[in-house]
């Protein structure tokens, strides 16, 4: 029975892990598009000083225009890397796969129950709870693997499994260091402006 309650524990474990995956993909894929209509607002306004200040004077022209080239730049490949990471077909794809999961999940503990209310022999139900571990290693492979972060933020918040504070550390390290980079992307763009205007 212990074979069976470790696959057991496993594909729930793993469900639990890729539905916190699907959320952070889904978290960043939002955050990534607020990030893009902030910075294009960004190089709006700059193309507006930019105007001004070709009206104004010609002495600080080029600095502005220089500014407003580089964002241009720099837009332009931050939306070709965003792009690139897919956020949301990746959320889609974890999400079909924590449902696949579930339903093996269900499949296992049906099981269980079966051999406990003695409907199933003790062989029979190991040679069926091997093809469940089986069509779990397939899942495994239908998707990305979720990060130790996912691992993380669902034993956290799963009720029936208790946190080592080691983990409660490393924890709080991954969230501190997700809001320390989200400030850096919506301050970092202002600080490097206003640095090079003032430099």
């Amino acid at each position: 029975m212990e074979y069976i309650d470790n696959i057991s524990k496993k594909i729930w474990i793993t469900r639990l892990c890729r539905i916190e995956a699907s959320k952070r993909l889904d978290s960043n894929d939002s955050f990534t598009q607020a990030l893009l209509i902030y910075y294009s607002a960004i190089i709006t306004a700059l193309s507006i000083w930019v105007f001004f200040i070709e009206k104004t004077s010609q002495n600080n022209e080029s600095k502005a225009s220089l500014i407003l080239l580089i964002s241009s730049i720099a837009l332009t490949m931050y939306s070709t890397f965003i792009v690139s990471k897919a956020y949301k077909e990746r959320a889609i794809k974890m999400k079909y796969n924590y449902i696949a999961l579930d339903a093996l999940s269900k499949d296992m503990n049906k099981l269980k129950a079966d051999f406990q209310e003695n409907f199933i022999e003790k062989d029979k139900l190991i040679n069926e709870a091997a093809e469940l571990d089986k069509k779990y290693l397939s899942l495994l492979q239908e998707a990305e693997n979720h990060t130790g972060y996912d691992y993380l933020k669902a034993i956290c918040d799963d009720k029936d499994v208790t946190m080592t504070k080691f983990c409660k550390v490393k924890y709080t390290y991954f969230k501190a260091k997700e809001i320390i980079t989200m400030l850096i992307c919506f301050i970092g763009p202002l600080f490097v402006i206003y640095t090079y205007i003032k430099w």
